[in-house]
């Protein structure tokens, strides 16, 4: 997977995720705004309706008041009527004060067919049995003209009711059919705020139960699975993580260790050998017909030929060596605790034998025929580069000396080495020089002069 594509679906995920995310949370942020909004109305709708109550307890103990200042002033000496006068008209405004703020935050209407519900507000104010609107409005103007003539009588204001206290109708009759009235009331406000209570709270069960019920939904239907998504999606970048990474340090026809493998790793064998003080054996194996197979049988056939050679290498070893293909028809075995000579010489000759077995490919059999080369560390070399170096030069030697050999570096390959290196290098500078001199020397046969 090339990194333009890792990074769209990197992207594409990010975005599904955020996407995921705000439209859950702006659910949910709804539900609990909405929720808000409902215990705020329950909240604000019971303090009305305590302040509804508060008002009909107080027009109670109004009504009460008034009829028993009329009474106590109607029974009263002249001097201590002004006082009780002054009180039964505060009085008298508070109940009308409060009686017109009840019909404000109740909002009665006398037209409502509502007065014809008992269970209603309106059928307490207006209707038989209670009548309390024409009670209360009664009560303050009765309570009005009782004032008014009182206070005329007593010269308190020059202009009032003429009528006479006596004609003014306070009494308890009055008292008890508006104390009557106003529990009535107070009982249908207090039925109208339980019920309209209730139905908030149910509203707000329902809606609690909604947002379990969207935390659910947003669970099996947004997040469960975005969840999947990531998760698939992580794996897919692991396996192709993985994928590369195999591909980097494998060959891709054979499956084994490539060189960028071998390179990497054979410093580590050596050391590990080092630290156990134990010899390790390098062994390059080479092809010795491949270019004739692949030349008469294609190159699907040498291709096959290279996989089932890495099959019988990857056999032969131990888990604990290491197979690597170098290219083309070149094989490398590094084998950990080597031991004696005459060890590797019989696990070589081993190896040898099975890659050398016949090979059957589309009704054809191959005989492969593969040579080896074989350098020993530390003996030949105490460095990865000189111990391949090394093996190779083995298996020059070994193919100098027929198809299916092997051989051991020795020095006086190392020498023969050197020698054709430095002769290389001398013809390369006498070229350079133009110190080679041409000579004729003829060739005469001395019997027939020829």
């Amino acid at each position: 997977m090339s990194q333009q594509p890792v990074q769209s679906v990197s992207r594409k995920l990010i975005l599904l995720i955020k996407t995921g995310y705000w439209l859950a949370l702006t659910i949910i942020a709804a539900m609990v705004i909405a929720s808000f909004v409902l215990l705020q109305q329950l909240m604000a709708q019971q303090q009305h309706n305590h302040a509804l109550l508060d008002i009909v307890s107080m027009q109670k103990a109004l009504s009460q008041r008034i009829v028993f200042l009329a009474g106590a002033t109607g029974a009263a000496s002249r001097d201590k009527q002004p006082a009780l006068v002054t009180a039964l008209k505060q009085a008298t405004g508070e109940f009308e004060t409060n009686y017109d703020r009840l019909l404000k935050e109740t909002g009665a209407d006398p037209l409502s067919p509502a007065r014809n519900d008992p269970k209603s507000i309106e059928y307490v104010l207006f209707s038989k049995p209670f009548h309390l609107d024409y009670f209360s409005v009664g009560l303050v103007a009765n309570g009005d003209r009782l004032v008014s003539s009182f206070a005329s009588q007593l010269g308190m204001q020059s202009d009032g009711y003429k009528g006479g206290g006596d004609r003014v109708g306070l009494d308890a009759s009055v008292a008890n059919a508006t104390m009557s009235g106003y529990a009535a009331l107070g009982q249908r406000i207090s039925a109208f705020a339980d019920q309209k209570s209730s139905n908030i709270l149910d509203l707000h069960r329902t809606l609690f139960f909604a947002t379990l019920g969207v935390i659910v939904l947003v669970a099996l239907f947004i997040f469960r699975p975005m969840s999947n998504a990531i998760l698939r999606k992580t794996r897919e970048l692991v396996d192709a993580r993985n994928s590369m990474a195999f591909i980097a340090v494998h060959d891709g026809l054979t499956g084994l260790h490539n060189r960028t493998f071998l390179t990497d790793h054979f410093d580590t064998l050596i050391k590990g050998a080092h630290r156990r003080r134990e010899r390790l054996a390098v062994i390059q194996f080479d092809l010795d017909r491949f270019k004739q197979i692949n030349d008469t049988l294609g190159h699907a056939a040498g291709d096959y030929v290279l996989v089932v050679t890495a099959q019988r290498m990857r056999d032969s070893c131990r888990a604990s060596d290491l197979c690597a293909r170098l290219g083309g028809d070149e094989f490398v075995m590094i084998l950990n605790g080597a031991g004696t000579t005459e060890d590797i010489h019989a696990l070589a000759k081993r190896i040898l034998g099975e890659i050398n077995e016949p090979i059957t490919f589309q009704g054809t059999t191959i005989m492969p025929g593969a040579s080896a080369g074989i350098a020993v560390y530390p003996v030949d070399a105490d460095n990865a580069q000189d111990l391949l170096v090394h093996a190779d030069l083995a298996l020059y030697s070994a193919k100098k000396l027929g198809g299916g050999n092997f051989s051991f570096f020795s020095e006086e390959l190392r020498r023969e080495l050197d020698y054709r290196k430095q002769l290389e290098q001398d013809i390369r500078m006498a070229i350079a020089n133009r110190s080679f001199e041409v000579y004729f020397q003829p060739q005469v046969s001395l019997t027939s002069g020829k």
